[in-house]
């Protein structure tokens, strides 16, 4: 495997790498917001039909404690879709190049490094 600086890379070849991180980028945020989406409304629907059940209002305590709720799914959630972009990266073919991991106890020369 050879390690190559992005100076070494063509420009046709930097718009392809560009093109392939970013339109994946773009479909795990369509996808977290769609999913976001879906968990909020099922969580506002059965505490609607809930409170729809026993006649009541929702109170401020339960307004804040959703919004709280809804805080930590959509973190969760941030956190899943963000896993998979990372790994959706490092299994893809970004034009004539692809993503590994390398252990950090091997020496980087010093023109690749910059």
């Amino acid at each position: 495997m050879n390690e190559i600086s992005i100076k070494q890379i063509a420009r046709g070849e930097k718009w392809q790498l560009i093109r392939g991180i970013a339109w994946r980028g773009l479909i795990v945020v369509i996808g977290s917001n769609i999913a976001g989406i879906i968990l909020a409304n099922m969580i506002g629907n059965m505490v609607g039909a809930y409170l729809a059940e026993k006649g009541q209002m929702p109170s401020p305590d339960l307004v804040t404690g959703l919004s709280v709720l809804g805080l930590a799914l959509s973190v969760v959630i941030g956190v899943v879709f963000f896993y998979l972009y990372v790994r959706w990266l490092l299994a893809a073919k970004l034009g004539k190049f692809r993503m590994v991991l390398v252990r950090n106890d091997t020496a980087i020369p010093e023109a690749a490094a910059s």
